[in-house]
Order: structure tokens, then sequence, then C-alpha cells
């Protein structure tokens, strides 16, 4: 993935996934922007609440650097209610460049557990590539990817599929 800082280098595991959309980068980004519409196509992550730093949701649903976003995911991915969910804090937002990042937000024991995501848009091939990667650390990474390991990379596959589906219908 080009043009992303240097990931923390203890990472005990990363995952990742990418997919070529025949779509313009625009309409990718949009799709991906709108967090109310997980619901509607993202079998991986279900839903995305923008909350307040007391975890209650806020009226504007709007990526931003530093505002916290709850992730209501299915791992492995389904259509269905979430099962889990988990808090992350905005650290990049380039709308210019496509891409965006976020990581553990600060105060929940970062050296226990710990990870950073990307996302990227970019055109290869007059296509629309998309990459997301996740890098975890800490102790308790370990016990993440021994239960979840196989079922993340399904789970960013769906999201992968999922999201060409979306930005290729029409």
């Amino acid at each position: 993935m080009s043009g992303v800082p240097p990931l923390r280098p203890s990472g005990v595991f990363s995952v990742g996934e990418s997919v070529l959309i025949d779509a313009p980068r625009e309409k990718v980004w949009q799709i991906l922007m709108d967090l109310p519409s997980y619901g509607k196509w993202n079998p991986f992550t279900r839903k995305m609440t923008i909350v307040s730093e007391s975890g209650s949701p806020v009226d504007d649903q709007t990526l931003a650097v530093g505002k916290v976003f709850d992730s209501a995911v299915n791992i492995p991915p389904e259509m269905a209610p979430p099962r889990m969910n988990g808090l992350s804090r905005v650290t990049t937002l380039d709308h210019e460049n496509f891409r965006a990042g976020w990581e553990t937000p600060a105060g929940l024991s970062t050296w226990f557990f710990f990870y950073q995501r990307w996302t990227e848009l970019t055109v290869e091939d007059a296509k629309t590539k998309w990459e997301t990667f996740e890098v975890y650390s800490g102790p308790m990474a370990y016990v993440v990817y021994w239960l979840m390991y196989k079922n993340m990379l399904v789970s960013l596959k769906a999201m992968a599929e999922a999201l060409k589906s979306r930005a290729e219908a029409d």
C-alpha cells in the first residue's frame, strides 16, 4: 500500500484485502464514507456509528480526524445483526488522496491490545483498487490471532466483494 505512514513495528499479526472495482474512485469513496448505509451492503461491518467520548451516538455521522466510531461487526461475515463491536479513533482522513486510517483509541489499555487500520483507493488498469489492512500488537493480539485470524481474512474478503458489487451496481 503506497503513501501510508509506517505502522507500529511491533505488530503480532496483520490482515488485509484488496479488490479491483469497475467504478470511479469518487463513487467508491462515497460508499465508504456513508456510514449509515453499511448495514445495507456490508456483511462484515454491519454498522458504523460516530460516538462521543462517553460512547453515545452523536448527531453528525460524518467521519473526521479525531472522531471516535463504534464498529458493529460479524466475524465470520453475514447479513445479520452484529455480534461484536469495538471503538476506533480516526487518525487520518485524506479525501484528496482517498485514504483513511484509524486505531485503538488512547486510554483503552493500548499496551495490552492495539491495532491500526488503513484503507486506500488507487487507480490500477483504469479501475479503482480498494486496499485495506490492519496490524495488531500487544499481548492480547496473540489471543485474537489464535481465535479469529482465519475468520478475519474471510470477513475482509466478504467486505471487498460486497463493496465491489455495490459500487459496480447501477
